[in-house]
């Protein structure tokens, strides 16, 4: 609960144990509110607001805007996520952007892409692997998708 650094969030538990932040405006958090939390949380042995207690850093940088977004959670495991499941599953066949009857042709363009050996993942199918991307390739999905999308 509260896991976002930035706002007051309590977020939602899914049946199956997954936590997600659903778009809704909630108080942001201040540097003082995360100390004042973490000092009442420190007396109590209760987490408040998601702080356990006061970071050893609390003194030196700014603990909301001194802190860098997780780009792999927020953006490729969030919203690169989001996006491939709005494009490919088949419960959104009737809108626009639904892109799952043109897994051939981009499965086709993806096949063809060759990453620099940096890469640890290979292209793979979108059809027989989109549930098994790893949040690692997502964003060399997106780029490939977009990249078809724009050409066609």
């Amino acid at each position: 609960e509260f896991g976002c650094p930035v706002c007051y969030h309590p977020g939602k538990r899914l049946p199956n144990g997954t936590r997600i932040y659903l778009p809704r405006d909630y108080p942001l958090r201040t540097h003082e509110t995360i100390i004042q939390d973490g000092t009442l949380a420190e007396s109590t042995g209760n987490s408040v607001n998601g702080i356990v207690g006061i970071s050893p850093l609390a003194h030196t940088i700014n603990l909301v805007d001194g802190i860098p977004v997780d780009d792999m959670h927020c953006a490729y495991e969030g919203i690169v996520k989001r996006l491939l499941n709005l494009w490919f599953e088949s419960s959104n066949h009737a809108e626009p952007y639904y892109l799952g009857r043109n897994t051939t042709a981009i499965d086709k363009v993806l096949m063809q892409q060759h990453p620099p050996h940096e890469f640890s993942r290979c292209p793979r199918s979108i059809a027989k692997h989109l549930k098994f991307w790893k949040a690692s390739c997502r964003i060399k999905k997106l780029v490939a998708i977009l990249f078809v999308a724009t050409s066609s």
